[in-house]
């Protein structure tokens, strides 16, 4: 198995490359392992890169005014992410971008970035869907903090991402899905307790 394997399973559900299509973004492609807790993109920094998650976790975070991390996206194996609005304007980024466990991931500059998307059509369009898939979810993050109460926002987490339950510290789902660690605790307990 290559060690592109997993990137191309994912693009290619998304878009159809040829061989010689391959070749060329593999060429740039950047393998890296990193420890936890490792920034790939800090606040004020500008994103020059772009990453594919091949294993491990990693988030996105914001800091409010009280110091506090407050996660809003977690990455799993399978998922590209940066600071996509600072690699897209080339603005500083106001969020951190950090692995949560040991990581290992692709890691591709925006410059070949943009090259391959003027240049390789399915590579615009794996982008494309890749960025509509992110506003989705992120509109859908935004309802359910609207709408949900935190046991629902919780048991919809459980359901759609059990793998952020087993692998992620509880300070981080808990920021994740807007609550404290307490109140993440007690919910948990709560679904302890009726099953």
């Amino acid at each position: 198995m290559s060690l592109f394997d997993p990137f191309w399973k994912i693009a290619e559900q998304l878009a159809r490359f040829s061989e010689s299509e391959k070749a060329i973004i593999e060429n740039k492609l950047i393998y890296r392992e990193i420890p936890a807790k490792y920034r790939l993109v800090d606040i004020d920094e500008t994103a020059t890169e772009a990453y594919f998650l091949l294993e491990g976790f990693a988030r996105f975070y914001y800091i409010t005014e009280e110091a506090e991390e407050v996660t809003g996206f977690i990455f799993g194996p399978g998922q590209f992410f940066s600071s996509l609005e600072s690699l897209f304007t080339g603005a500083p980024s106001q969020q951190t971008v950090e692995s949560i466990t040991a990581c290992k991931i692709l890691a591709f500059k925006k410059s070949d970035l943009d090259a391959w998307m003027d240049d390789i059509r399915p590579m615009d369009i794996l982008v494309r869907k890749l960025l509509i898939q992110r506003l989705i979810y992120a509109q859908s993050v935004v309802a359910s903090l609207i709408s949900l109460k935190p046991e629902e926002r919780y048991m919809n987490m459980m359901e759609s991402r059990p793998d952020l339950v087993q692998h992620i510290p509880q300070h981080i789902l808990s920021s994740f899905i807007g609550i404290t660690p307490v109140s993440l605790s007690r919910i948990r307990k709560r679904i302890t307790e009726k099953g």
